[in-house]
């Protein structure tokens, strides 16, 4: 490539791009472009690129963070359905009590297990909309029926007995929705 009048006029680097034209024929038109002006447009091109690889990036990024925290609320809801389930026996006793019909055996394990269930709720461990749509009903039926069990165990260790679940209600009577205190 020959040097244009540009470069010889001010004294930069420029280079001379000659190109096909109408139809693909050489037509002999010189378009000067001095180095500065092709760096900068090498360097936008550039960033402009960057900037679309670290915006794929961020999507993946989130995109994988989303899929862990799927596979984290799928292992604690099994957790949830394990645990739950393990407390057939004692829930089945702690309703016969309730019911006026058997000793208080039960109650405690079923309750302990509520209140644990409101401290890992509270601290972000299990996921509120995923204990509702679980047993989140039961949770709260059981609280509202043993209220008068823990009653008596406030009374006799403090308020702090059966304490994280004490807001646990829903907001309507139409669809359960629960908030921990």
């Amino acid at each position: 490539m020959a040097p244009s009048s540009s470069f010889l006029s001010r004294g930069t680097p420029s280079i001379d791009v000659t190109g096909p034209m109408d139809g693909g024929e050489l037509m002999g038109h010189s378009y000067a472009m001095d180095l500065a002006t092709a760096a900068l447009i090498t360097s936008g091109v550039t960033a402009i690129a960057t900037l679309g690889a670290a915006a794929a990036a961020t999507v993946a990024i989130r995109a994988q963070a989303r899929g862990k925290r799927r596979q984290h609320d799928l292992d604690n809801l099994k957790w949830l359905h394990e645990m739950w389930n393990a407390l057939r026996l004692e829930r089945a006793q702690a309703a016969r009590y309730l019911l006026g019909q058997g000793h208080r055996v039960g109650i405690a394990e079923v309750l302990n297990f509520l209140e644990m269930l409101g401290y890992l709720v509270r601290k972000h461990y299990l996921e509120l909309a995923s204990v509702q749509g679980t047993i989140g009903v039961f949770v709260w039926l059981w609280w509202t029926a043993s209220a008068p069990v823990i009653e008596d165990n406030r009374r006799a260790v403090g308020p702090q007995g059966f304490g994280i679940l004490s807001g646990y209600r829903p907001t309507s009577s139409s669809a359960p929705t629960f908030h921990v205190t």
